[in-house]
C-alpha cells in the first residue's frame, strides 16, 4: 500500500513539474526568440477593442500611403490620414510578425515586386525612409534588421508564409522570406487606385511603383500663417525641455525674440516662428539606458517634442521624413501634412532634432499654423498633369502636396 502511494505522489510530482516547466517555456520571450526562423518578441494581448497594444511609436511609423489587393480590387489610403491609422492598426500583429521574423535580405527587383503586387498583397509608403526596428518596436516586436525603408511589401510567398519586400533609402530593392502566417487582414480601405504600371499611356511615364488614386481628390485649402502667439505656442515644448519660469533659467528680451539660458543650454524662441535649442553636453541629460535601441529612444522623445508644439499647427500634423547619421550624431527631420496631403516647401513647418552622446544636442523647430478652410477643391486630372511635364521625363514620382512658400493661401497641388 505505502508503494503504491508513493508510486501516485511521484506521479503528481512529475506532471507539476513538466506543466511548470511547459509555463516558463511557453511564456518565456528569450526562448521564443532563439527558435528557428528568428520569431521575434511575440504581439502582446489584445485590449478591449481587440486590437495590440502599441507604443508611442505610431505618429512616427503611418505611412503617407498605403494599399491592398483584395477579392480583385486595389483599394487605397493614398491622402487619408484616419484611413491609414485604421488600416495599419489592422495591419499591425502580421507587420510585427513578419518584420520580427524576417531572414537575410536578399537582392530583388522591380518586376519581382510588380508580380507580389498583382495577388494578394498589402503596400506602404512612406514620405521618406523610415527604420524598420521604429515599426517593429511600434507592432511590439524585435526587429533585427538594421535597414530604413522607403516602401514595403507584404504578399504571400512559399510555404504558407509572407515574404517581405522593402526599398531601402538609396533606393535598391530586398525580399526575405519571413515565418509570419500567409493570412493578411481586410484592412477596409475603400478608394479605387492602381500602380502606373498597370496601366499604359501616359501612365507608362511615372515611376512603375507610384501608386495613384482611381478617383480624382478633393481637398479644402489652407489658410496660413504664423501662430498668434509664438511664446505661449511654445510654452509646451520649453516645459517639455525643463524650461519653466521657476528654473534656473532666465530669459532675457530680445529683438529677434526671447532667449532662455542655462549654465550650458540654451533656446531662443523668435517672433519669426524659429525655436533654436542647443545643449553642448547632451550626455548630462540623456536618460538611463534602455531596453530597446538608441535609435527608437530618439525617435520616441523627438515625437514627443514635436507633440508639444501641435497645438501650434492647427489643422496639421507632425510627421516623421527622414533618419540621418551625420559625424557622430543622428538626425531626425520631421515635416507637417494636413489630414494626409503633406505640406512642402521653403516656408512649411518643419522640426530637425539632432542627438549626439546619448542625449539633445540640438533642436530647431519653424512653426506655421494650418486651417482648414470649408470648401473643396479638386486637382488637375492625372492626363492633364502629365501632359504638362515635358516629353523626355520618365521615372518621376506624383504625389498631392500644399506648397507652401509663405504664402497665406494655400491649395492643393500635383507635385514631383
Amino acid at each position: 500500500m505505502k508503494e503504491r502511494v508513493k508510486t501516485i505522489l511521484l506521479l503528481l510530482l512529475s506532471g507539476v513539474t513538466a506543466f511548470l516547466i511547459w509555463q516558463t517555456w511557453a511564456y518565456e520571450p528569450a526562448i521564443l526568440e532563439a527558435l528557428p526562423g528568428g520569431w521575434g518578441t511575440p504581439s502582446p494581448p489584445p485590449d478591449d477593442d481587440g486590437e495590440a497594444l502599441y507604443t508611442e511609436l505610431s505618429e512616427a511609423v503611418w505611412p503617407a500611403q498605403i494599399a491592398q489587393w483584395r477579392d480583385g480590387a486595389r483599394t487605397g489610403a493614398l491622402w487619408d490620414s484616419a484611413a491609414v491609422r485604421r488600416a495599419m492598426r489592422l495591419l499591425g500583429r502580421s507587420l510585427g510578425e513578419a518584420l520580427g521574423s524576417a531572414g537575410t535580405p536578399e537582392p530583388s527587383t522591380a518586376e519581382a515586386w510588380r508580380a507580389a503586387l498583382e495577388g494578394d498583397s498589402v503596400y506602404l509608403r512612406y514620405t521618406d525612409a523610415v527604420p524598420l526596428a521604429a515599426l517593429g518596436a511600434w507592432s511590439s516586436y524585435q526587429v533585427r534588421l538594421d535597414v530604413q525603408a522607403r516602401r514595403l511589401t507584404l504578399s504571400p510567398g512559399e510555404g504558407g508564409r509572407l515574404r517581405l519586400f522593402y526599398e531601402d533609402a538609396g533606393g535598391g530593392f530586398y525580399a526575405c522570406d519571413t515565418a509570419a502566417p500567409a493570412l493578411l487582414p481586410d484592412l477596409e480601405l475603400e478608394t479605387p487606385c492602381f500602380f502606373a504600371f498597370e496601366r499604359g499611356g501616359a501612365f507608362s511615364r511615372p515611376e512603375p511603383l507610384q501608386l495613384l488614386p482611381g478617383v480624382l481628390p478633393v481637398f479644402a485649402p489652407l489658410d496660413a500663417g504664423r501662430p498668434a502667439d509664438i511664446q505661449s505656442a511654445a510654452s509646451p515644448l520649453l516645459k517639455a525641455l525643463g524650461i519653466e519660469p521657476d528654473t534656473p533659467f532666465k530669459h532675457d528680451e530680445e529683438p529677434d525674440g526671447v532667449r532662455y539660458v542655462d549654465f550650458r543650454r540654451q533656446c531662443l524662441v523668435t517672433a519669426e516662428g524659429h525655436i533654436h535649442y542647443s545643449d553642448p553636453a547632451p550626455q548630462e541629460r540623456a536618460p538611463p539606458p534602455r531596453t530597446q535601441p538608441p535609435l527608437l529612444g530618439y525617435i520616441e522623445e523627438a515625437r514627443a517634442l514635436c507633440a508639444a508644439l501641435s497645438g501650434a499647427l492647427g489643422d496639421a500634423e507632425w510627421e516623421l521624413r527622414g533618419v540621418e547619421r551625420r559625424g557622430g550624431g543622428t538626425v531626425l527631420r520631421f515635416g507637417v501634412h494636413a489630414g494626409g496631403c503633406p505640406v512642402l516647401g521653403p516656408g512649411s513647418a518643419y522640426a530637425l532634432l539632432t542627438y549626439t552622446d546619448g542625449g539633445l544636442s540640438e533642436a530647431h523647430f519653424y512653426l506655421r499654423a494650418y486651417a482648414r478652410r470649408d470648401s473643396l477643391t479638386e486637382l488637375t486630372p492625372l492626363e492633364q498633369s502629365l501632359a504638362a511635364i515635358p516629353p523626355g521625363e520618365q521615372g518621376f514620382t506624383l504625389t498631392a502636396a500644399y506648397l507652401d512658400g509663405g504664402e497665406s493661401l494655400l491649395t492643393a497641388h500635383w507635385a514631383r
